[in-house]
């Protein structure tokens, strides 16, 4: 079929491909043209980040909402991935010999991730002080515009200590989350 071009500038009879390389740029492309569904396993379709200021106590054994750093995102894909960061500064104090009690839990799981990093003190008097990054690929089984949330979970640990997160001590504590959806 032969090439044409009309009046308005339409033009037919061109083969999909026919076009040489380099020919279409980003700029020509038009807004949308390249849906989520289309971009390669492993990109990444949109980051949503939250911070917050202040510290949380608990004295209970189990598991409870801190109340901190909570943040939500609505897939844009179904079965896509989240990978999830969390941050303090300065610090976590667990409190003397009760090891690692925080966890991130999803709206979707009841459990997503311990703490899986941190840089730990030990203090004599103060027990072990953490300043930790919590990171986690959760691999949820989801459709597209699913809400999931994210919060941070602590509990003091078998014993009597109390379990503090960003005690602060004299500084204003920041906590911080970052969520990546990836393409399945």
């Amino acid at each position: 079929m032969p090439i044409t071009i009309n009046g308005s500038g339409t033009v037919t009879g061109l083969s999909a491909g026919g076009l040489p390389d380099g020919s279409i740029t980003s700029a020509d492309l038009a807004s949308g043209a390249i849906t989520a569904g289309a971009l390669p396993t492993g990109s990444i379709l949109q980051v949503v980040a939250a911070s917050t200021h202040g510290s949380a106590y608990t004295s209970s054994s189990t598991f409870e909402d801190s109340g901190l750093c909570t943040a939500s995102i609505t897939t844009s894909v179904a079965n896509s991935k989240l990978l999830v960061i969390q941050t303090f500064s300065p610090e976590v104090y667990i409190g003397e010999n009760t090891g690692q009690h925080i966890a991130m839990r999803s709206s979707v799981d009841s459990y997503a991730a311990n703490l899986v990093q941190g840089v730990a003190n030990y203090h004599t008097n103060y027990g072990v002080e953490l300043t930790p990054v919590l990171q986690y690929l959760h691999n949820p089984s989801q459709t597209s515009g699913t809400t999931i949330t994210y919060r941070l979970y602590f509990k003091r640990y078998a014993n009597t200590n109390n379990q503090y997160i960003n005690d602060g001590w004299g500084i204003t504590p920041t906590h911080a989350i970052t969520i990546m959806e990836v393409a399945p």
